[in-house]
C-alpha cells in the first residue's frame, strides 16, 4: 500500500503551524469563551401546562393513601387512587 502526499501537503502544514504560534493564547481562550455570544439571547420563558381536574383530584387521593400506608408500594397506591378519582369524578 502506498501512501501519496499531495504537492505543496509539507509547506502546508509548515505554514499552519507558524500561525498557530504567532496567535496570542489569551486571545485564543477569549475566542473560545460561549458566555460572550450568549450574553446577546433573551431568555424565552417556559409555557406552563394546565393541571386537570383529574390531575388534582388524583393528587389529592395519592397523598391521603401514602399518610396512610407509607410502606405499601407505590403502584398499588396509585392503582387505587386511579379507582377512587374515577369513582369521584363519575
Amino acid at each position: 500500500m502506498t501512501v501519496v502526499v499531495p504537492p505543496g501537503f509539507w509547506e502546508f502544514i509548515q505554514y499552519v503551524s507558524e500561525q498557530n504560534q504567532k496567535v496570542d493564547p489569551a486571545e485564543t481562550a477569549k475566542r473560545m469563551s460561549p458566555s460572550s455570544s450568549r450574553s446577546d439571547r433573551v431568555p424565552i420563558p417556559k409555557r406552563t401546562r394546565k393541571v386537570s381536574r383529574y390531575q388534582k383530584v388524583f393528587g389529592k387521593h395519592l397523598k391521603a393513601l401514602k399518610k396512610k400506608h407509607p410502606r405499601t408500594d407505590i403502584s398499588i397506591l396509585m392503582k387505587k387512587a386511579h379507582k377512587m378519582t374515577k369513582r369521584e369524578l363519575k
